[in-house]
């Protein structure tokens, strides 16, 4: 494998986006030599068990790309190079490293204007920073944080964001089979473990609570065909909405108390979360956990009707990009990144309706 790679490394001297007997050469490396290598690692190594493991080279799409790329991955937790969280083996565009990457998709399908678009640089920083806090339990000493594919282009500018670990292979220098095999064997363990905490995917990758607010909504509509066609139960379970919901408002506590506020739970009884005083001025905080990067979240009717009542005596606090880990049982939720509004101004075209109580005039 070792030759294999170097191979390819000196093949990006030549590189073109037109088929020439270098870049046929490349793609047989890559789509052939490589690829099945590590198939065969991957299906003997009892380690890796119990997931399906698969191999994809990419040596383009129509012309060849200047970024080559092999991924390693689960076709239940990723099963495009554009969704969920794999391994990969990314080749610079002008052949000075190979690089041995943790990351996620990257892009995304526009039914607008038919064709792969880049994520948000802001989504996927946010991706970066839930996977590096859901291993930081994790060995991840010596392992680079970024990386640089020598090009200009969107598409491999986008590789070198989403990248959350990685391991280089400057050309020339590549180790043996022995060595490769056991950082695949690391880095494996550390995708395990991220599959093992990451929210599972949903249609165009929903969000969870959003996925749950909807189906609830169906179901109360009578519509059980629509139920049926969405899957069967919810994205999260209510030991797994729990675990989350106290977890955030366990930080949100703690960051008002660390600002000298005297805060008091009032979830129970109250349409908003916490009560945060300081100087005798109470501030209403509503607290919203959620797995995913915070891009929307729930709000109930009363809780939008309290918080324009109480304005500006108020705050939102987002805790995004929450672990959760599925493996035990209660599942157990941890990190997330803390976002506060305060005063929070509700923007009425930031509202975003997913079902109406409807008065019939019958009774």
């Amino acid at each position: 494998m070792r030759e294999a790679i170097e191979a390819i490394l000196e093949l990006q001297d030549e590189y073109t986006p037109q088929k020439t007997p270098a870049m046929d050469r490349r793609r047989e490396l890559i789509s052939g030599v490589v690829t099945q290598e590590l198939r065969s690692f991957l299906e003997t190594h009892p380690s890796l068990s119990p997931l399906e493991w698969s191999v994809q080279g990419r040596n383009g799409s129509g012309s060849n790309a200047g970024v080559p790329w092999i991924r390693i991955y689960d076709p239940e937790k990723s099963p495009s190079a554009t969704v969920g969280t794999y391994i990969v083996y990314l080749f610079s565009q002008k052949g000075a490293s190979a690089y041995l990457v943790l990351m996620g998709g990257t892009s995304q399908w526009s039914e607008a204007r038919q064709k792969f678009l880049s994520r948000p640089p802001a989504e996927v920083a946010a991706k970066v920073e839930w996977a590096r806090s859901a291993l930081a339990v994790e060995d991840t000493d010596g392992l680079l944080t970024s990386i640089s594919l020598e090009s200009d282009f969107d598409t491999p500018r986008g590789y070198e964001r989403g990248a959350m670990y990685a391991i280089e292979y400057p050309k020339g220098a590549v180790p043996g089979d022995a060595e490769l095999k056991e950082d695949i064997v690391r880095m494996a363990r550390l995708l395990q473990r991220l599959y093992a905490v990451e929210p599972p995917l949903g249609r165009s990758d929903d969000i969870p609570e959003i996925s749950d607010a909807v189906l609830s909504a169906t179901q109360a509509a009578g519509n059980t065909r629509k139920t049926r066609a969405r899957g069967q139960g919810f994205a999260l379970s209510q030991a797994a909405k729990v675990a989350i919901e106290e977890h955030a408002v366990a930080l949100v506590t703690k960051h008002f108390e660390d600002l000298r506020y005297s805060v008091d739970n009032v979830g129970a009884t109250e349409s908003y979360d916490l009560v945060a005083t300081k100087d005798g001025t109470p501030i209403h905080v509503e607290v919203k956990g959620t797995t995913s990067f915070g891009q929307q979240v729930i709000l109930t009717f009363n809780e939008v009707e309290h918080h324009r009542d109480v304005y500006p005596h108020n705050a939102l606090a987002i805790v995004h990009s929450i672990v959760l880990d599925r493996s035990v049982e209660p599942p157990v939720a941890s990190g997330g990144v803390l976002v506060v509004e305060q005063p929070w101004a509700i923007d009425q075209t930031d509202l975003v309706p997913i079902s109406y109580k409807y008065s019939t005039g019958l009774g």
